[in-house]
C-alpha cells in the first residue's frame, strides 16, 4: 500500500529512564488518520541509549552498531511487505514475516479455483459441500494447517456428521487432494500430506446374478429379426465365457 507509513517509536508506555529499559517499536500508519499497527523490535533499551537521529539510531551501548542495523534491516523489511502486493490492507502489516504458506486462505484459494474451472452444476455442488465442510470443521483456516493429523482428524469429522459411506468419503478426500495437488505445485503448500493417509476405498456394486429361470428364458427366446438373433447369440456367449 502506497497510502501507509512507517517511524521508529520508543518507550510509548513511557517507563524507560536512566536504569530501565523501554521498547523500540515500528508504527505503521495510514496516512492522515489514527489507524496505526505497531510492531516489536524485541530491542530494550535505556533512555540515554535511544536517540532518533536518522529514524533510530544506538548510542551508549557496547552493541551500538549492530543493534542500529539490526533495527534498520527489520524496518526496511517491514516497509518492502508494506509497498508489496501482499499488502492489500493495514491489517495485512502482522503478516509481514509470514510465509504464504501462514497467510493463504485454504477456503479462498479452493472458491477462487473452483469459479476458474467452470464447473457443471453437479460439481459445483459437489465442491462447495466439501468447502463447507472444511468451513465446519473449522482447523484447516490456512494451508500451513494442512498435515497429516488434520487429515485424519477431518475424515473423523465427516465419519461424525453424516458421511459414512465409503464411496462419499473417498470422493470428499480425492477432490480435496486434487486443491492441495495445485497449492503444491503454486507453491502455497509445503506437501501432499496424502501420500501419509490411506484413502477409503471405494466399495464397488455386488454383482447382479441371472437366475435360471431367467437364462431359459433367454435360450429359448426365438428372436423376430437378423439383428436380435445376434444380440441373443453374443449375450448367451458372454454369459457362459465370462467375457466383458
Amino acid at each position: 500500500m502506497d497510502n501507509l507509513q512507517l517511524r521508529f517509536v520508543f518507550d510509548r508506555l513511557n517507563q524507560a529512564n536512566e536504569t530501565k529499559k523501554g521498547l523500540l517499536q515500528i508504527e505503521v500508519r495510514m496516512t492522515g488518520t489514527y489507524i496505526k499497527k505497531m510492531i516489536s523490535t524485541g530491542i530494550h533499551l535505556t533512555k540515554n541509549q535511544f536517540s532518533n537521529k536518522n529514524g533510530f539510531t544506538c548510542k551508549n551501548h557496547s552493541n551500538a552498531i549492530a543493534i542500529t542495523g539490526q533495527a534498520t534491516s527489520l524496518f526496511r523489511k517491514i516497509e518492502a511487505f508494506v509497498l508489496s502486493p501482499n499488502c492489500k490492507t493495514i491489517e495485512d502489516v502482522k503478516n509481514w514475516n509470514k510465509s504464504e504458506e501462514e497467510t493463504q486462505s485454504v477456503i479462498e484459494f479452493m472458491k477462487i479455483q473452483l469459479a476458474k474451472s467452470n464447473p457443471t452444476r453437479a460439481t459445483h455442488e459437489h465442491h462447495s459441500a466439501l468447502i463447507r465442510q472444511i468451513e465446519r470443521f473449522g482447523r484447516i483456516k490456512y494451508f500451513s494447517d494442512i498435515n497429516y493429523g488434520n487429515i485424519v482428524d477431518f475424515d473423523r469429522y465427516l465419519k461424525s456428521n453424516g458421511v459414512h459411506e465409503n464411496s462419499t468419503l473417498n470422493k470428499r478426500h480425492s477432490t480435496f487432494r486434487q486443491y492441495i495437488k495445485k497449492a503444491v505445485y503454486m507453491g502455497y503448500c509445503p506437501k501432499d500430506p496424502y501420500f501419509e493417509f490411506k484413502m477409503p476405498q471405494k466399495k464397488g456394486k455386488d454383482p447382479t446374478y441371472l437366475e435360471q429361470s431367467e437364462i431359459d428364458k433367454i435360450l429359448n427366446y426365438n428372436p423376430v429379426n437378423e439383428r436380435l438373433q445376434r444380440v441373443r447369440d453374443l449375450f448367451v456367449f458372454q454369459m457362459f465365457t465370462g467375457l466383458a
